[in-house]
């Protein structure tokens, strides 16, 4: 075996082990665990092995040496109706709020010591060797799996129709890699609906401010394993997958969820088909062909065989961020927009994309806010500003 040899990675595919860990509020959750897909040459090599935790939640930070959340709200209004009828009009706003992944201390301690004692179900067979760690080896060390890219989405409620309808932009204030510092802030603009409403949730202190969604690029490892992976693209079908993603009287532009909605339709439904072989076998286990045609690889290399037939480039009037990293990858971060007249039936196209060593892929997990709400109420002038703009006719 080489001196040099190097932890690879989590191990690509849908096969952990989980470890079950109290949240410190009475409830538990689940926390998968990848092995290092350069386990076995590590452990031959006497060298420490590697686990990786994958974030199953995201919460709120603390702000930097303090017990408060790192969560800022700020409303700007105007006031009117005079004394008779007062009136509050809001006019818009912005939050700045802290996410991180990380576990606590005690729960890192609680995950090493339950893979050290094997306390958790036996591992899946094609992983298992990677779990073998016994007493007399070097303690492994735990890691979170490396994420690329967060992109984060924000909805409130729907207010009150008079209120009209609701709207939040939300910006990371970095871009790149945050497997390590595990923290990302946030800008979120808030038209005046969203404002308001979510002014309303902070006072209230019932419920989080607003819904938060993380999109997160995660990376994995394909080992020793080389995959070469047919795609086959029947654009008819894939267009009519983008058209049925778009929301009801949409532009036609590509935003948000969208890219992920109509390639999981359009995969479902037969526009995109896989073959995947490894050396000379076929690989015929259905969930880890899951896995694969669901990677970021084969998703881009499926929609840029077609782009040309399905999209107009640079067109649309509107801003172009999504929620994926592999669609920006396409694109370099054009406007795109589904083209207006339907590709004729029967047009078909073929590439092939061959896979070995990092490998990403998407997991969508929920930001959990729910302490905010109980903060909020006890200390209201620690989370929202409201900004008064003076009185308006």
């Amino acid at each position: 075996m080489p001196d040099d040899v190097l932890p690879a990675g989590p191990i690509f595919g849908p096969d952990f082990v989980t470890i079950s860990l109290a949240d410190g509020r009475g409830t538990s959750f689940e926390v998968p665990i990848y092995p290092d897909a350069n386990n076995a040459e590590l452990k031959a090599g006497g060298l420490a092995v590697m686990f990786y935790f994958q974030p199953a939640r995201v919460f709120l930070a603390n702000r930097r040496n303090s017990d408060d959340l790192d969560f800022s709200m700020r409303a700007m209004v105007k006031r009117g109706g005079g004394a008779s009828a007062p009136h509050v009009e809001f006019l818009g706003g912005s939050c700045t709020f802290t996410t991180t992944f990380a576990l606590t201390d005690s729960m890192t301690t609680e995950i090493l010591a339950d893979l050290l004692a094997h306390h958790h179900a036996p591992p899946p067979n094609r992983i298992a060797a990677l779990f073998n760690h016994e007493s007399a080896d070097p303690t492994p060390d735990l890691r979170m799996v490396p994420i690329l890219r967060n992109a984060v989405s924000c909805m409130v409620p729907q207010p009150q129709p008079a209120s009209g309808p609701a709207f939040l932009t939300a910006q990371p204030s970095q871009i790149g890699s945050i497997e390590m510092h595990a923290r990302t802030t946030f800008l979120v603009s808030c038209n005046p609906a969203a404002a308001e409403e979510i002014v309303s949730n902070l006072r209230n202190g019932s419920s989080p401010p607003f819904v938060v969604t993380n999109t997160l690029t995660e990376q994995f490892n394909t080992g020793g394993a080389v995959m070469v992976i047919d795609v086959g693209v029947d654009v008819e079908k894939l267009y009519g997958a983008f058209a049925s993603a778009l929301p009801q009287g949409d532009s036609r532009a590509i935003v948000g969820a969208i890219p992920n909605l109509a390639y999981l339709t359009g995969l479902n439904g037969g526009a995109v088909v896989t073959h995947i072989t490894e050396g000379a076998s076929r690989i015929v286990d259905p969930a880890l062909k899951a896995w694969i045609d669901m990677s970021n690889p084969v998703k881009s290399t499926a929609v840029a065989a077609a782009k040309e037939h399905l999209f107009d480039i640079g067109l649309a009037q509107v801003p172009a961020p999504t929620d994926s990293g592999w669609w920006n990858d396409v694109f370099g971060g054009s406007t795109v927009s589904l083209k207006p007249v339907r590709p004729a039936t029967g047009t078909t196209i073929s590439q092939t994309v061959t896979l070995s060593g990092p490998i990403s892929t998407e997991q969508t997990v929920a930001g959990q806010f729910d302490t905010l709400a109980a903060a909020a109420k006890a200390s209201i002038d620690t989370y929202l500003t409201v900004i008064d703009m003076g009185d308006f006719a």
